[in-house]
Protein backbone atom coordinates (compact mmCIF):
# COMPACT_ATOMS: atom_id res chain seq x y z
CA UNK A 1 0.00 0.00 0.00
CA UNK A 2 1.19 2.98 -1.12
CA UNK A 3 2.38 5.37 2.15
CA UNK A 4 1.34 3.02 4.18
CA UNK A 5 3.91 2.61 7.24
CA UNK A 6 4.28 -1.42 8.46
CA UNK A 7 4.24 -1.25 12.67
CA UNK A 8 5.42 -4.60 14.64
CA UNK A 9 7.35 -5.96 17.88
CA UNK A 10 10.86 -6.33 16.94
CA UNK A 11 10.08 -5.93 12.91
CA UNK A 12 13.53 -4.54 12.14
CA UNK A 13 15.97 -6.49 13.47
CA UNK A 14 13.02 -10.13 12.83
CA UNK A 15 10.67 -9.63 10.35
CA UNK A 16 11.90 -7.26 7.40
CA UNK A 17 14.37 -9.72 6.73
CA UNK A 18 11.07 -12.29 5.82
CA UNK A 19 9.37 -9.74 3.91
CA UNK A 20 11.79 -8.34 1.94
CA UNK A 21 12.72 -11.86 0.82
CA UNK A 22 8.81 -11.95 0.11
CA UNK A 23 8.70 -9.35 -1.58
CA UNK A 24 11.98 -10.13 -3.77
CA UNK A 25 10.03 -13.36 -4.47
CA UNK A 26 7.12 -12.56 -5.72
CA UNK A 27 8.22 -9.20 -7.46
CA UNK A 28 6.12 -6.89 -5.20
CA UNK A 29 7.51 -3.70 -4.28
CA UNK A 30 8.23 -3.42 -0.72
CA UNK A 31 7.71 -0.18 1.31
CA UNK A 32 10.48 -0.23 3.56
CA UNK A 33 9.26 2.43 6.27
CA UNK A 34 8.40 0.55 9.20
CA UNK A 35 7.79 1.05 13.16
CA UNK A 36 8.95 -0.98 15.61
CA UNK A 37 7.32 -0.72 19.07
CA UNK A 38 10.65 -2.17 20.63
CA UNK A 39 12.67 0.58 19.35
CA UNK A 40 9.93 3.20 20.28
CA UNK A 41 9.48 1.31 23.98
CA UNK A 42 13.06 1.30 24.62
CA UNK A 43 13.46 5.43 24.25
CA UNK A 44 9.71 6.01 26.34
CA UNK A 45 10.41 3.60 28.56
CA UNK A 46 13.44 3.19 29.85
CA UNK A 47 12.72 2.27 33.39
CA UNK A 48 11.16 -0.87 32.23
CA UNK A 49 13.71 -3.77 32.39
CA UNK A 50 12.06 -6.29 29.25
CA UNK A 51 10.76 -5.06 26.47
CA UNK A 52 8.83 -8.34 25.15
CA UNK A 53 5.21 -7.83 23.42
CA UNK A 54 3.90 -9.53 26.73
CA UNK A 55 5.59 -7.01 29.06
CA UNK A 56 4.40 -3.86 27.01
CA UNK A 57 0.67 -5.01 27.15
CA UNK A 58 1.14 -5.78 30.61
CA UNK A 59 2.63 -2.05 31.42
CA UNK A 60 -0.80 -0.24 28.80
CA UNK A 61 -2.88 -3.27 30.46
CA UNK A 62 -3.85 -4.44 27.39
CA UNK A 63 -5.56 -8.18 27.42
CA UNK A 64 -4.25 -10.38 24.54
CA UNK A 65 -4.19 -13.70 23.78
CA UNK A 66 0.12 -14.08 23.38
CA UNK A 67 1.28 -15.92 20.34
CA UNK A 68 -2.13 -15.92 18.36
CA UNK A 69 -1.64 -13.97 15.19
CA UNK A 70 -4.60 -11.34 15.17
CA UNK A 71 -4.65 -11.12 18.77
CA UNK A 72 -0.93 -10.37 18.81
CA UNK A 73 -1.19 -7.65 16.12
CA UNK A 74 -3.91 -5.80 17.51
CA UNK A 75 -1.97 -5.85 20.78
CA UNK A 76 0.43 -4.44 18.99
CA UNK A 77 -1.53 -1.97 17.52
CA UNK A 78 -2.73 -0.51 20.95
CA UNK A 79 0.76 -0.42 22.06
CA UNK A 80 1.78 1.64 19.04
CA UNK A 81 -0.38 3.84 19.89
CA UNK A 82 0.11 4.41 23.38
CA UNK A 83 3.81 4.33 23.10
CA UNK A 84 3.18 7.19 20.03
CA UNK A 85 1.31 9.70 23.13
CA UNK A 86 4.55 8.95 25.09
CA UNK A 87 6.50 10.22 22.55
CA UNK A 88 4.87 12.72 21.50
CA UNK A 89 4.97 13.60 25.44
CA UNK A 90 8.64 13.39 25.62
CA UNK A 91 9.21 15.38 22.33
CA UNK A 92 6.80 18.32 23.72
CA UNK A 93 8.61 18.36 27.47
CA UNK A 94 11.98 18.57 25.21
CA UNK A 95 10.78 21.16 23.06
CA UNK A 96 9.39 22.87 25.90
CA UNK A 97 12.63 22.69 27.75
CA UNK A 98 15.35 23.53 25.00
CA UNK A 99 13.39 26.60 24.40
CA UNK A 100 13.43 27.74 28.33
CA UNK A 101 16.96 27.47 28.14
CA UNK A 102 17.74 29.37 25.14
CA UNK A 103 15.45 32.12 26.48
CA UNK A 104 17.17 31.87 29.52
CA UNK A 105 20.41 32.20 27.75
CA UNK A 106 19.25 35.05 25.51
CA UNK A 107 17.38 36.36 28.50
CA UNK A 108 20.55 36.57 30.65
CA UNK A 109 22.65 37.97 28.03
CA UNK A 110 20.54 40.86 27.09
CA UNK A 111 20.41 41.49 31.02
CA UNK A 112 23.69 41.99 30.86
CA UNK A 113 23.81 45.04 28.45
Amino acid sequence: CEGAVLVGQNIIEFDARFLEKAARDSKYKFNKEMEDTLVISRVVLPQLRKYKLNDLADYFGIEFLHHRALSDARATAEIFLELKKLEMKLYYHMAKYKQEKITNFIGGENSER
